[in-house]
């Protein structure tokens, strides 16, 4: 991680670095296999004997090898990360100041003018500085963003002939619709269900009606604050949701490491 090194140089830098390794390798030069970078902030262009074999630019971080690529001995791996532009604004944080700042309105600071230095063409006075942005959403105090090759960096044979295991097709319930009752009697319990860890909701929702949160959606019944069938507007009953709307669950496993026992009422039935 850059961001640990003593050198402020380093620790704030931000740009491309270079990774070199030679190496031997003892498996089949006539099979692929899969070079895993482990872990990578945040973009990472690889070039194996000569070869680029591309960017890399989210998980999972690797690129496959084709076969014959790689050599029994003396294999050339170059790796370039690239990071994000923070760190040296953070940097440049340390410095003295040489612009005049405004609070921004949605956080941060804003020019309050173009200094006269850049106005004119002069040296800016802060010569330890880099960088010159309109916008700054740093101070010396923040911390700078985790950059590099992390790794561990593997090869890793590819071995696409196992035969798939059969999988037998899923079970399907479905919630009865005879009566309100019936699908009433068919809703899980709220004791039945995983526990919640957070609930995200985007989108505007406050002109589409019911609670004031995503509550409704898991309280184990259909009925509405009075214990009727109709759906009424109580703040109770539904969570209105509309275009552009959408409501994401995070289940806690770990409050639930092995899992469910299903009341059998609730398991999934064949026919």
């Amino acid at each position: 991680d850059w961001t640990t090194h003593g050198e402020s140089g380093i620790r704030f830098y931000s740009g491309s670095a270079v990774y070199r390794k030679r190496f031997d390798f003892f498996g089949n030069v006539a099979e692929p296999v899969f070079l895993d970078l482990g872990n990578v902030k945040h973009l990472a262009r690889v070039r194996l004997n000569g070869s680029d074999l591309g960017v890399v630019w989210c998980a999972p971080w690797g690129v496959s090898v084709p076969k014959d690529l790689l050599k029994p001995a003396g294999n050339k791996l170059e790796v370039i990360i690239t990071n994000v532009w923070a760190n040296r604004l953070i940097g440049d944080e340390q410095e003295p100041a040489d612009c005049e700042w405004l609070p921004g309105y949605m956080g941060g600071s804003y020019f309050k003018r173009f200094p006269d230095w850049f106005v004119k063409s002069q040296q800016r006075p802060s010569k330890g500085r880099y960088t010159f942005s309109t916008w700054n959403y740093f101070d010396k105090n923040s911390k700078p963003v985790t950059s590099g090759l992390l790794g561990p960096i593997r090869l890793l044979g590819e071995n696409w002939t196992q035969p798939a295991a059969p999988v037998a097709p899923p079970a399907v319930r479905r919630a009865s619709t005879a009566s309100a009752d019936a699908f009433e009697a068919d809703v899980p319990p709220l004791a039945r269900l995983l526990p919640v860890s957070s609930v995200e909701e985007t989108g505007s929702t406050e002109a589409n009606g019911g609670a004031g949160n995503a509550a409704p959606i898991r309280n184990g019944t259909t009925r509405n604050a009075s214990g009727g069938a109709e759906t009424l507007d109580d703040g109770k009953t539904f969570r209105g949701y509309g275009q552009g709307n959408s409501v994401t669950f995070r289940l806690d496993l770990t409050k639930m490491p092995q899992g469910h026992e299903v009341d059998p009422k609730f398991r999934p039935q064949s026919g």
